[in-house]
């Protein structure tokens, strides 16, 4: 204004030329400087300046973009911070080999991370289709958030056992019924049987069974389940034995009816306070040894009657059993002394295995106690239209043969010992574990009375059939007992044929591993089959073996948030797929063009950060990417150590279109309060402010990557380029996205145009578009989507000290999700998602907020 009105005081001058002359000469000067300097203050340092919370969009702080409607700024904040903040960015580009994720080191730098003066350099963005796409996806993703509130995707443990009357808090018993529509008449026998004295329950986690649970007002708890959507043994009966703490826990199965439940509750009361001389079996059809200790805890187990199609009732002597209880204390005996492996559940032998070891551990009475109770089950078809269990294996189903795996083989094969290796050498006895071996039985007397009897042999027969078997007594046969040899040759068949895991294992020898093999669930092609959705996305996680409690965590905070679905885990090394498989996991094994032990090295571990284990171990994730979009699918990659609080693909909503470029979480920092110390964490050095789509400022930890042939394009750089490379995968992200000549860099997105590092048959597919076509490629808002580098507030306080509440409310945005980076140190890491309140798991990998108890939602 001074420049102009100086200048038009000049043309309006009368009198001498030279007068005039210096007015128009000096007013133009003017204008002309005061213009350069705001165009240097704006331009040059917009790299810096944009990130103070003074250039903000008027809806709220969006330091990412450059979009009209800016704020003026607030009086507290002077204009000196942005020469502050140049200064700082010239300081820290000599300072980047420590930053967490590599952003850009030495090295990285003479790889194509430095772009300053080049047409890749930082631009102005414009103000066209990026800022529609950056508008569109937030709409998008609140959109989103707001309608899957309105759903009940999130399982809520319904039941608290204080708030059940004292009578039926002494009793528990618990059902996992199949997903139900209404509740069937079996399970409304017990409801009604046990009203008044004990209380049926039900292990659930999907909407339709809650729902029916509620209006039949019959609690429920939420339970872990395994990839088939099955609950997890295990995990059920840690649940049962913690929630019932003192008293009577059982568990019945949902297609078993019962009657009349008095006379086990009359039989029950007789136990009380009883102590029974504890046995346990040293040799199959030889006596029971006592232990030389009594107790009075005990293991009861009900066999049932079966009804067929026609109605005809007779004794299953198929094995098995369908109603078992146990009693608790506090502080008392745990339920076993070795770990319950994690048998899905309801795939046959889980049972016999379980009672088999509470017979062999000998630590609890195990009770025969079918004369007491009459239950049952009505015929109906099994798994995969199967009659028998036997059928279902012969098939291969993947659950029926992991749960005989376990069976023959744990405890083992255990990773996990349990509470003693006395007991590790124990294995299950085929045929064993039903109730006709338990070492007593319950029965009645003449007067009517209950008693409790011991049996005399480690047998299903009676001492009677043995002796007519010639197994024992006097008469038995000098060659052995047939029945025996016939038993133990059983039980080395069942364990040899199912020895292995496949992929991971020898090849198969026996007809149900090749069976098992041929149609194994954890692999590639079956996990995308099965959890993509609809428009061909899934979610990507790549973890090794040393990072399995991140990995529980990360998975526990899905559930949290409703995603029970959508996520598949690449296995980095054999010992995490083989635990995967183990724990029911949507795990499969890349199959790489590389020897994974050769191209890690012969270290275990995962690799301490920085060393060459470690950047190498990152390199795997692209191409776990890349091996997905080849399979026709789209990936959305999240490392394991973001929290999500909200459903990751309503986050990304506007995103995740078969036909978008790629959109990528920056990992540049952000520093509220240039004039207080910015340090994210004391393991890392201090940071100032930088531009979100800055050099080598990509975070490969989050992105998503649709399906199409110029995203398969840049993969394949990607990979390429990082193979060539001494660092981390992350700098090749920015390096082949965004730092080439032919790439245009704006402050919050840029423009990838493949090169030479395309596939000959990714070039065929683009075709003649090969040279034109340009891939889009956006950084996700860093107040919705942070680092740990993102610092607000007058403390510069990331979101982990700061916590979600308080971050959003600096921020103005919502918060999306917390990435728990720029932090060295696993344990430091694990310390401080714990501080913040963002560790779901508890020592078992338990996800905690399954096991909370609500506050009595529904019950009368």
């Amino acid at each position: 204004k001074l420049g102009v009105a100086a200048w038009s005081r000049g043309l309006a001058k009368r009198g001498g030329n030279n007068s005039r002359s210096l007015w128009i000469v000096f007013g133009v000067l003017l204008v002309t400087l005061l213009y350069s300097y705001n165009v240097w203050r704006l331009a040059f340092l917009s790299e810096d300046s944009r990130q103070e919370p003074w250039f903000q969009r008027k809806s709220g702080p969006q330091a990412d973009d450059a979009f009209p409607g800016l704020i003026p700024a607030p009086p507290t904040i002077p204009l000196t911070i942005a020469s502050k903040n140049w200064r700082g960015s010239q300081w820290e580009e000599d300072r980047r080999d420590w930053v967490d994720d590599e952003p850009c080191s030495r090295e990285a730098s003479s790889m194509g991370c430095s772009t300053r003066g080049r047409s890749g350099g930082v631009t102005t963005r414009g103000q066209g289709d990026a800022m529609d796409l950056a508008d569109s996806s937030a709409l998008a993703a609140e959109e989103a958030v707001e309608a899957r509130a309105e759903l009940d995707d999130v399982c809520k443990t319904t039941f608290n056992r204080d708030a059940l009357p004292e009578e039926e808090k002494k009793l528990l018993v618990f059902s996992a019924p199949p997903p139900l529509n209404s509740l069937p008449a079996s399970m409304k026998s017990w409801d009604s049987a046990l009203r008044g004295r004990g209380r049926l329950v039900v292990f659930a986690n999907d909407r339709e069974t809650r729902r029916v649970c509620k209006e039949n007002k019959i609690p429920l708890v939420c339970i872990e389940n395994v990839d088939e959507g099955l609950p997890r043994v295990d995990k059920m009966f840690e649940r049962m034995h913690d929630l019932q703490p003192e008293g009577v826990v059982g568990f019945v199965n949902s297609d078993i009816t019962v009657q009349n439940f008095d006379p086990m509750i009359e039989y029950i009361d007789t136990l009380k306070g009883v102590q029974i001389k504890q046995v346990r079996p040293v040799e199959l059809y030889e006596p029971f040894e006592e232990t030389g200790y009594s107790s009075d805890y005990w293991f009861l187990a009900v066999n049932r009657l079966d009804v067929s199609h026609s109605g005809v009732v007779h004794s299953h002597d198929l094995g098995g059993y369908d109603f078992w209880a146990w009693n608790t204390r506090l502080g008392g005996a745990p339920f076993l002394p070795i770990d319950i492996p994690p048998f899905r559940f309801p795939y046959a032998i889980y049972d016999n295995w379980i009672l088999d070891m509470s017979i062999q551990t000998g630590l609890r009475n195990v009770i025969d106690a079918t004369a007491i109770l009459d239950i049952f089950h009505h015929e109906h078809k099994r798994v995969s239209d199967s009659t028998t269990w036997y059928d279902a294996l012969l098939k291969g189903v993947t659950g029926v043969y992991m749960n005989r795996y376990f069976g023959f083989h744990e405890p083992r094969k255990s990773t996990s010992a349990g509470s003693s290796s006395d007991f590790r050498g124990l294995h299950h006895v085929w045929t064993l574990g039903t109730s006709e071996d338990a070492p007593f039985f319950a029965s009645k007397d003449v007067a009517g009375n209950f008693v409790t009897q011991r049996r005399k042999y480690w047998s299903t027969y009676s001492e009677k059939q043995l002796k007519a078997e010639g197994c024992v007594g006097p008469f038995a046969e000098p060659s052995g007992c047939k029945t025996k040899e016939a038993i133990l040759k059983g039980t080395r068949r069942a364990e040899h044929e199912t020895s292995l895991i496949p992929l991971v294992d020898n090849n198969a020898q026996s007809k149900i591993e090749t069976a098992a093999a041929l149609s194994w669930r954890y692999t590639l092609e079956e996990q995308l089959k099965i959890h993509a959705t609809e428009d061909g996305f899934v979610m990507l996680v790549g973890v090794n073996f040393s990072y399995r409690d991140h990995l529980m965590n990360f998975m526990c905070s899905l559930e949290r948030v409703g995603m029970s679905d959508h996520l598949i885990i690449a296995a980095f090394d054999e010992d995490m797929y083989r635990w995967g498989v183990r724990f029911g996991l949507p795990i499969y094994k890349p199959q790489f063009s590389i020897d994974l032990d050769e191209w890690l090295g012969n270290q275990g571990g995962g690799g301490e950060y920085g060393s060459t284990r470690f950047r190498r171990i990152t390199k795997l994730k692209s191409r776990a990417v890349l091996e997905i979009l080849n399979a026709g699918y789209s990936v959305v990659w999240s490392d394991v150590d973001i929290t999500w609080f909200v459903h990751p693909f309503d986050a990304l909503a506007g995103f995740m279109k078969r036909e978008g470029g790629i959109a990528i979480q920056s990992n540049a920092p952000y520093v509220a309060n240039p004039d207080k110390e910015a340090r994210p964490h004391k393991t890392v050095d201090l940071v100032v402010s930088a531009e979100p789509t800055g050099e080598c400022r990509f975070n490969s930890g989050l992105y998503v990557a649709p399906n199409n042939p110029l995203v398969r394009a840049a993969f394949e750089e990607i990979i390429a380029h990082a193979a060539n490379s001494q660092v981390s995968e992350q700098p090749s992200f920015d390096a082949i996205l965004c730092a080439r000549e032919t790439s245009t860099r704006l402050s919050a997105s840029c423009t990838y145009k493949p090169g030479n590092g395309v596939s000959e048959a990714t070039r065929n597919e683009l075709g003649a578009q090969f040279s034109t076509a340009t891939l889009h490629v956006e950084v996700l808002d860093r107040f919705r989507y942070p680092n740990g580098a993102v610092l607000i507030g007058d403390d510069n306080e990331n979101v982990y000290t700061a916590g979600k509440e308080r971050f959003e409310e600096y921020s103005g945005a919502p918060l999306f999700l917390a990435h728990n980076n720029w932090i060295k140190g696993e344990d430091l890491k694990k310390k401080r998602q714990q501080d913040a309140g963002w560790w779901f798991i508890d020592s078992r990998h338990s996800c905690e907020f399954l096991k909370e108890e609500q506050a009595d939602l529904y019950l009368v």
